[in-house]
């Protein structure tokens, strides 16, 4: 019944939103694309905010922050676990919807606040410690995406430009830091942020991404038809974490090549509950093959799927997750 007025709530509201499409969306946004629409609108919903707040088996379903003890309690055995690694690399560390975890942050559970944030937790808890770690921010932080899921969907939704602009820029900075120094370019990114990053890495495989200098960057080796203006890079590893990869895209669409991304991995839990409370959203929509739900298991030969049932908001900071991180930087 309540995946039901879900849906009804979503037919309901997008209708509504598409008869009045250009008053509904900001002046710059008047170009987006109508099959979101209902995505949005289900997010805008009053009466999904109003079951939000009375029904407490949907409020489980759809909170995604972890416990605060127990990020503290996973940061403690995991700063003892580091190991230093044969040189030093670079890792960029992408967070996933909503809110980045805070210091001070309050527990949706019990009263405590965090004596962590997710950029601290990982600066002493990420498995490799002579790694060179960026933590890439690509929300705007507390003033103005929320903790709730919904919120922060329709945030990303609305400012997608906005966030791969943020990602294309981390990548020609990681890029600027390659040519100098010669250190490996890793990516271990949850949620969204896997998609944001995947997305930047498809144009720099097909058309490229522009840079300063007029000139063009492409993922891989030079090929037939590329300007002479191009330069090229590579990804050593691409670690995915509760990937909504596969709610965008073709499995067919994740074919790149060793020269372009040396290894991926995609580390899903088959029932995600963030993956389905997407496909309640996104019911209308048509997004092909997504396993029933918004993230899973990717079909392709260039990609090592590892299942897992850690829940979504806790894979970042989850021992288990980041022990098979370790294991991964260790082998390759």
């Amino acid at each position: 019944m309540l995946v039901q007025n879900l849906k009804n709530i979503g037919l309901v509201t997008a209708q509504s939103l598409m008869k009045n499409r250009d008053s509904c969306i900001p002046p710059k946004k008047k170009n987006y694309s109508i099959a979101t629409l209902p995505i949005i609108a289900a997010i805008d919903a009053q009466s999904i905010v109003k079951l939000n707040a009375t029904n407490r088996d949907l409020k489980k379903a759809l909170h995604y922050t972890s416990h605060i003890h127990e990020v503290s309690q996973s940061f403690n055995v995991l700063a003892k676990e580091r190991f230093v690694g044969k040189q030093s690399d670079l890792t960029i560390i992408v967070h996933g919807i909503g809110k980045p975890l805070e210091f001070g942050d309050g527990s949706f559970y019990q009263k405590q606040t965090s004596p962590l944030s997710w950029e601290s937790f990982f600066d002493g808890a990420f498995p490799k410690e002579n790694e060179d770690l960026w933590k890439f921010r690509w929300n705007s932080g507390t003033d103005i995406v929320g903790d709730s899921p919904l919120a922060a969907l329709k945030y990303y939704l609305l400012n997608r430009e906005n966030c791969l602009s943020l990602a294309r820029k981390t990548i020609i900075q990681a890029y600027a830091d390659y040519k100098e120094n010669g250190q490996k370019i890793n990516l271990v990114c949850h949620s969204l942020g896997a998609v944001l990053m995947f997305s930047v890495l498809k144009e720099a495989q097909t058309q490229g991404i522009l840079l300063e200098n007029g000139n063009l960057l492409k993922l891989g080796t030079p090929q037939k038809g590329d300007p002479p203006n191009t330069e090229y890079f590579y990804i050593d590893k691409f670690i995915m974490l509760g990937s909504f990869v596969k709610a965008f895209y073709l499995d067919s669409e994740v074919n790149f090549n060793d020269a372009q991304i040396r290894k991926i991995y995609n580390i899903y839990n088959p029932q995600d509950e963030a993956g389905i409370a997407y496909l309640i959203i996104a019911h209308s929509t048509n997004f092909g093959d997504i396993n029933s739900i918004g993230t899973g298991e990717i079909k392709s030969p260039c990609v090592q799927n590892i299942e897992t049932n850690v829940r979504h908001g806790d894979m970042m900071f989850d021992v288990g997750i980041i022990r098979q991180i370790k294991n991964i930087y260790i082998k390759d």
